[in-house]
């Protein structure tokens, strides 16, 4: 255990803060928040920055809904913070050491963290302050692991991490072993490094997989353009659009030499966020956490908005549903799986304009695309199946 360390100016005192109780009544990502305070403004808006500790190489960032954790990358130490930024502890956790990123899985209340230079995940328990478990990665393709992000709808449901190394990303289940291989992933990685991912599932019709790193303009290392993209999960393609991290308003900015580090999202009062670290002026002085909102969280029901008036009852759905197609003159039904597996195929005779009973009590637990077709026409809607 750390005594005292140095965060910014001031010296802190650690605090005797006895074990954390797991935060049971909430989600993947959300963390507590006064409602009030909340209000939704647009993507990419700064709604808060926070400076990280000096002389220690900040790198991922993570949060259980009650605190963020933050790990360094040239150290053991862990640092932990209240939501508004105050940092209130700082320990070591044996055999634990360089945590590049991180990612929380909340049906476990456990963190898991990567290094770089290996391919090994640690299932970490910050509430005990102790390593779980290390867990081997085989995934081709993947090599020299920095990031990671888990996934609740991979391996049908029971849960998965997209991982990989700065230029590469494939996707394993809880034990390690491989779901999407590298070659699996369609993505131009040309002067783009890969410091951090983050899985939003926020908008139910369309989950996403944000992407933080560097550009470096012509393989220019002395200036390096901080970056977030997204990868199309479905389709496995990184996104031809780049927000480039505009610093106007981000105190203690400096241009000359920043590195995006880790990155994970939460919401609070129905609204997205995505935590994610700057190591400023050669990694040290100072480490900034920044936080980016993403938009307005998106329920099931919400999307029945986009389908023009196609509806799939009930939903989320345990053994059978119905298809409400509203006057869309339907063929076929195909269902696939988030990894974009066909899963289910189902006929239909006569043109129907009205409903049709899906059995999908064969498919594993998880998030699903439905298509429903005919000779001219696509229409697509998301099923949670339990």
């Amino acid at each position: 255990m750390i005594g005292f360390w140095m965060f910014g100016s001031n010296l802190y005192a650690q605090r005797n803060l006895g074990t954390e109780q797991p935060n049971t009544n909430v989600g993947q990502s959300q963390i507590e928040t006064n409602a009030n305070t909340t209000s939704y403004k647009a993507r990419w808006d700064v709604t808060n920055t926070f400076e990280l500790y000096d002389n220690f190489g900040a790198y991922g960032i993570v949060t259980n809904g009650i605190h963020f954790y933050v790990s360094t990358w040239d150290s053991t130490l862990f640092f932990k913070h209240e939501t508004n930024g105050l940092a209130i502890d700082a320990f070591e956790i044996a055999g634990v050491k360089y945590i590049r990123d991180m990612t929380f899985v909340p049906s476990e209340q456990h963190f898991f963290g990567v290094r770089a230079e290996s391919l090994v995940i640690y299932e970490i328990d910050f509430y005990n302050q102790t390593l779980v478990r290390t867990i081997p990665i085989q995934c081709a393709g993947v090599s020299k692991v920095r990031h990671i992000s888990y996934d609740r709808t991979l391996d049908n449901g029971n849960g998965g991490f997209w991982l990989g190394g700065f230029q590469n990303m494939g996707a394993v289940d809880m034990e390690g072993h491989q779901l999407v291989a590298g070659s699996e992933i369609s993505a131009d990685w040309t002067n783009i490094y890969c410091y951090g991912t983050a899985y939003d599932h926020s908008s139910v019709s369309n989950p996403t997989l944000w992407v933080t790193g560097v550009l470096l303009p012509n393989g220019n290392s002395n200036r390096p353009i901080p970056f977030i993209k997204s990868f199309d999960i479905e389709t496995r393609t990184l996104s031809d659009d780049m927000y480039q991290v505009d610093p106007t308003n981000i105190s203690g900015w400096s241009m000359n030499e920043t590195y995006a580090g880790g990155a994970y999202t939460y919401t609070e009062a129905d609204i997205a966020y995505m935590v994610t670290v700057f190591q400023i002026d050669d990694f040290y002085s100072p480490n900034r956490a920044v936080v980016f909102e993403l938009g307005q969280t998106e329920s099931i029901e919400k999307q029945d908005k986009n389908n023009k008036g196609i509806k799939l009852l009930p939903n989320p759905v345990q053994n059978q549903c119905v298809l409400n197609l509203n006057g869309f003159e339907a063929k076929e039904v195909s269902i696939y799986n988030a990894l974009g597996k066909l899963v289910f195929t189902q006929n239909v005779d006569v043109y129907n304009k009205h409903n049709i009973t899906l059995d999908v009590s064969t498919l594993h637990a998880g998030l699903y695309t439905v298509l429903v077709s005919n000779l001219q026409d696509i229409k697509t809607i998301k099923m949670l199946k339990q």
